[in-house]
């Protein structure tokens, strides 16, 4: 598995049309050891909670019609949900308890547009390793910190 995950550290731009067999077979091994790629495609619904500054994010995300929920709680601790289309960028807001209008509904859009695009970049890189557009290279083993 340290061999995939280097692989999966290696995503970089190569000359175009370039392909790395071994880099690609690596891929291929992370996406099986993560249950298939005929297991993701499956998947319509994915929910997630992330810490980020002690405070809890939770993600629901229906892959199917692109509906995205966020709860969270704001900087003063105040509690808020979004839930919004990804692919139209509308939806609505609620903070706590209150529906959002105008300019405040437009900046909790945006901020969990944000944390969508940036939560779910860690979460679902390995998922997008095979991507059409994505280049892997291997650049060789290397052994981090003495580990198994």
């Amino acid at each position: 598995m340290r061999k995939a995950l280097l692989a999966a550290a290696l995503l970089a731009a190569a000359p175009a049309g370039a392909a790395d067999e071994q880099a690609n077979a690596i891929a291929d091994e992370m996406m099986t050891a993560l249950g298939g790629q005929q297991n993701w495609d499956r998947a319509r619904f994915l929910r997630f909670t992330f810490v980020r500054q002690g405070r809890r994010l939770n993600l629901t995300w229906d892959r199917e019609t692109s509906r995205y929920r966020l709860e969270a709680v704001n900087d003063a601790g105040v509690p808020y949900v979004v839930v919004m289309n990804l692919a139209t960028r509308q939806g609505r807001a609620v903070l706590d308890g209150r529906p959002l209008e105008a300019r405040e509904l437009s900046e909790y859009l945006t901020l969990a547009l944000r944390i969508w695009t940036g939560e779910t970049y860690w979460l679902l890189c390995p998922y997008k390793l095979r991507d059409p557009g994505a280049i892997l290279t291997y650049d060789g083993e290397e052994d981090v910190g003495g580990g198994v």
